[in-house]
């Protein structure tokens, strides 16, 4: 944890928001890491923003200590708060670290003297920590309003990425719903998702508000004439969805008709030794690069002939709208989320998914460039203005004096749900096997305390499932608790 004070300036606006913002990044985010990948200047943006209308910012990120001297370099020079940073600076355990963050949190802004605060989780993976953190904050006799931002639609994501039915996909979609009918305000970057998540979690559309993704081009939009004729960009995760192996091959087949076709494709991920194999195979001019710094990426996509993406699937794709808003002329296939910014055949082209689609596209926009600048220069102007940062922030920022306003009462569900639960599927075990899973799971958590704990928290739980037992004993006729049916559903307690 640091802290950081300088010399006091002027507010940019002068009703304050709370005593403090709270702002808690995603699963497993650095900051260090952010910093290597050269995003962290666009990711601290909001906490600067805010900072003129707090005086205290406290940031949770899963780092080392790196992160502490990464969060001091937030605040604007003239701003006269403190900071601090609250990381995982011992490399615990995840869960462990999670389970402490709401006690670090608290006992900051308590030695603050904080009173009230506004606590916003970025993402919805990881969410379950902001909850618990408001929950403690409120404990603590702090006001409390939590916002939680959907950058993409988590549960539904990774439903996509497994199964509608896999257990990862459930365990996301139970704690989206916790969070998002926790928090007093949820932020969507799109309508689609607004309405989905709606839907979902049988959430009030008056809570869920639409604040869009940000884009922060550096300087003006490149010239066209300095575009490299022929080239073909794709920057991004290369996993199945983003469907490169279709760009390969309808890359391949346009290399044949006009030899100066060449695919860029920059990024990692499961599929990058299959797809290097599949470019061999069709002979096709594809170059697979590694992650490089965001302002290198803006660079590449500013002196690209054409940025394709034809995934299968997006949230609100930071990387198509960068693209747009340097002048590249941008080509993605139609599908959910993939093509909501883009206006058809005036900022940008949008084909169908299949490879000969694809191919023609790419080959019309290259014989015709005086098109493909006309698309590429009403992209830039589009998203430049539509989607800036003082544009999208303005907008945040009345969801964040929303939740302030409501400090709790927006919650759907007013009291937070146990932490412990079980797998739905236990209610069709059999009772032996139910029993079994819950004695793992105590088993589980006692093994994680020291040796006097453990014995207390053994105590406890002994003396708890014997009042249970007695309970029972006094409801349920003796036949049947000595007979139970085979076949009957067990739930645990």
């Amino acid at each position: 944890m640091s802290a950081k004070r300088s010399t006091s300036g002027p507010r940019s606006n002068p009703a304050p928001l709370a005593d403090a913002f709270v702002h808690i990044h995603s699963s497993h985010t650095s900051l260090a890491q952010l910093a290597r990948l050269g995003t962290i200047a666009r990711e601290r943006m909001v906490d600067r923003a805010v900072c003129p209308l707090i005086r205290h910012l406290a940031v949770v990120t899963y780092g080392s200590s790196d992160d502490a001297a990464i969060v001091e370099t937030i605040p604007p020079p003239t701003w006269s708060g403190a900071v601090s940073c609250i990381s995982n600076v011992e490399a615990q355990e995840t869960a462990l670290f999670q389970a402490s963050v709401p006690r670090w949190v608290a006992d900051a802004l308590v030695v603050a003297g904080c009173r009230s605060a506004l606590v916003y989780i970025d993402q919805h993976d990881g969410g379950d920590v902001a909850v618990q953190t408001a929950a403690e904050l409120r404990s603590r006799g702090i006001r409390v309003g939590l916002v939680a931002r959907a950058g993409y639609h988590w549960s539904w994501t990774v439903a996509r990425d497994t199964a509608a039915n896999h257990p990862r996909a459930i365990a996301a979609a139970g704690r989206e719903g916790d969070l998002c009918r926790a928090a007093d305000v949820v932020v969507a970057t799109t309508r689609r998702i607004a309405e989905n998540l709606c839907w979902q979690h049988r959430l009030d559309p008056a809570r869920v508000r639409i604040a869009p993704n940000f884009v922060q081009p550096e300087g003006a939009m490149p010239a066209f004439s300095g575009r490299v004729p022929g080239t073909i960009l794709f920057a991004g995760r290369l996993s199945p969805e983003k469907r490169i192996d279709l760009l390969i091959r309808a890359v391949a087949a346009a290399a044949r008709s006009n030899p100066a076709v060449k695919l860029i494709v920059i990024g990692d991920g499961p599929e990058r030794e299959s797809l290097g194999a599949l470019a061999a195979s069709f002979d096709a001019p594809v170059e697979f690069r590694e992650r490089v710094a965001h302002a290198q990426l803006l660079r590449e996509m500013g002196s690209c002939n054409i940025y394709a993406q034809p995934s299968r699937f997006e949230g609100h794709p930071k990387t198509i709208l960068e693209a747009m808003a340097m002048g590249a002329p941008t080509l993605v296939a139609r599908a959910p989320g993939v093509d909501d910014e883009i206006n058809p055949n005036v900022t940008g082209i949008v084909s169908g998914d299949g490879e000969a689609d694809l191919c023609g596209a790419i080959l019309w926009l290259i014989a015709n460039p005086e098109i493909a600048e006309r698309l590429g220069t009403r992209a830039a102007r589009d998203i430049r203005s539509r989607l800036s940062f003082d544009a999208t922030f303005a907008k945040l920022l009345d969801c964040f004096f929303e939740a302030m306003r409501l400090a709790g009462a927006g919650a759907t569900d007013r009291e937070l749900a146990t932490p412990v639960r079980w797998e739905q599927t236990l209610l069709n075990a059999s009772p032996d096997a139910a029993a079994a899973e819950f004695a793992s799971s105590v088993a589980a958590y006692a093994k994680r305390l020291d040796p006097r704990t453990r014995t207390i928290f053994m105590d406890s739980v002994n003396a708890r499932i014997g009042s249970i037992a007695e309970a029972d004993a006094a409801v349920v006729p003796a036949a049947l608790r000595s007979t139970p049916a085979p076949d009957a559903p067990a739930s645990p307690r």
